[in-house]
């Protein structure tokens, strides 16, 4: 038997073990991920639909969005991995879909949130990450936050 017939049986008598090991301990690192939802609240009441949520992490940059429901719920468009995060909130034109504008662009280009004549209903700093000071934490699976705003900015 040649050489090459003895190695290619020993890869396929091995392939069963392999995957078992893959398997078992997995191929690949996959870091732990958060599902996020919640309930936006001015002055403890939800805030209309069309009031966009964004979550970033300050280091890594991983971000995701949402729009507010008629009664103030979100749900993160996409799994955030596990990790402390800064949070947004700012009043988005119905107009513009979602669909087309990436969280990315909303935090390059804060004009597509001011887009027509919306006016904040709560102090302006909760529309930037760095100055909103609502930070949270996002665990591995499901959470649920209730993000409560102000209407007075704090001294």
């Amino acid at each position: 038997m040649t050489t090459q017939a003895t190695n290619a049986r020993l890869w396929v008598g091995c392939l069963p073990l392999l995957v078992a090991l893959c398997l078992f301990f997995g191929c690949g690192s996959s870091e732990p991920m958060g599902k996020v939802t919640g309930t936006l609240l001015l002055e403890g009441q939800p805030l209309p639909a069309g009031h966009g949520v964004v979550f970033m992490e300050p280091t890594s940059g991983d971000v995701s969005y949402s729009m507010t429901d008629a009664q103030g719920r979100f749900s993160l468009k996409d799994e955030l991995p596990v990790g402390h995060y800064e949070v947004s909130v700012r009043p988005i034109d119905p107009e513009v879909a979602m669909e087309e504008v990436s969280a990315e662009a909303l935090i390059d280009n804060p004009e597509l949130a001011k887009k027509g004549e919306f006016v904040f209903d709560f102090p302006r700093h909760y529309g930037e990450p760095s100055t909103s000071g609502l930070k949270y934490e996002v665990k591995e699976g499901e959470n649920d936050f209730t993000i409560g705003l102000k209407k007075q900015a704090a001294p």
